[in-house]
């Protein structure tokens, strides 16, 4: 079953009362996360207007494919989400593969991601502090699953979370779209 991505983000000024907010609710703390993702477009699909997206994203030593599908209806931004490990040694070549047969490189988000788990009646929620490049500090409250029937009881669980993190300022545009509008506010 395709796993479902269901997640809120929040541009911040400070990630240092979240962390220990989410310390002092009973969440762990994860290794830190230097990620660089390379988003592709499509040589016959607007993703921009499909709401997919399309990224080789280098995690610390890793290195994974995203494909994220349209966004469902809902109120909190929900979708689906393969992603699968290349080898490290390989990700040049499946790059030159991609390019081969049409994609075109979108941009680049660079970004530090300090991760901490917690869970909420049985749910794990992944709080993350991201700290991106040429955008600031932002929280992102996120819970990948495979039930969907678990979607209505996930969304209100992220929502009632980051209310209580005291996360105010949503931000819907994803990384890469907020940045592609710092290069060209007519996108």
């Amino acid at each position: 079953m395709t796993p479902i991505e269901i997640e809120q983000k929040f541009r911040v000024d400070s990630h240092k009362e979240i962390a220990s907010s989410v310390i002092g609710m009973g969440g762990s703390i994860q290794p830190v996360e230097s990620h660089r993702d390379i988003y592709l477009r499509h040589p016959c699909r607007d993703f921009g207007k499909s709401g997919e997206a399309f990224r080789i994203r280098y995690v610390n030593d890793e290195v994974v494919v995203t494909y994220k599908g349209p966004k469902e209806a809902g109120p909190v931004k929900t979708r689906s989400e393969i992603e699968l490990p290349l080898v490290d040694s390989t990700a040049d070549g499946w790059m030159d593969i991609f390019l081969a047969l049409g994609f075109t490189i979108a941009n680049e988000v660079k970004k530090i991601r300090n991760p901490y788990l917690i869970t909420v009646d049985e749910t794990t929620i992944c709080v993350t502090c991201d700290t991106v490049e040429r955008l600031g500090k932002f929280v992102e409250v996120e819970v990948v699953l495979t039930d969907r029937s678990r979607i209505p009881t996930v969304q209100s669980q992220i929502t009632e979370l980051s209310q209580v993190l005291g996360l105010r300022e949503l931000e819907p545009r994803s990384y890469l779209r907020q940045i592609l509008e710092l290069n060209d506010p007519s996108v």
